[in-house]
């Protein structure tokens, strides 16, 4: 499953990124999700979710990737310049559900 965050900026990026989770949780047949996301802070929010909730999820890595013009231009139709001109990169944590032995 995957899930993009596009250029979305705090509170907004946290609030979709419970979301996603809540659905990825709820779905039964998925046991891995890719979240990507510019917000900086989210990387915390996170983590702080997963632990504050006591989610079965484990973080297997996180990636960090230049934001392309591509994709700057994309977002320039429902964002702000200015919601994005401030960053460079993009990551997506990549999320697996614990499961029990």
């Amino acid at each position: 499953m995957k899930y993009n965050l596009d250029a979305y900026r705090c509170p907004d990026a946290t609030i979709l990124m419970r979301k996603a989770i809540s659905q990825f949780m709820g779905n039964g047949d998925v046991n891995s999700l890719c979240l990507s996301s510019i917000e900086p802070s989210l990387e915390n929010n996170l983590k702080a979710f997963i632990e504050h909730q006591g989610l079965p999820i484990t973080i297997l890595k996180i990636e960090s990737n230049t934001i392309s013009q591509e994709q700057r231009e994309e977002w320039l139709d429902n964002f702000d310049e200015e919601d994005f001109e401030d960053v460079s990169s993009i990551n997506s944590f990549y999320l697996k559900k614990q499961v029990d032995a």
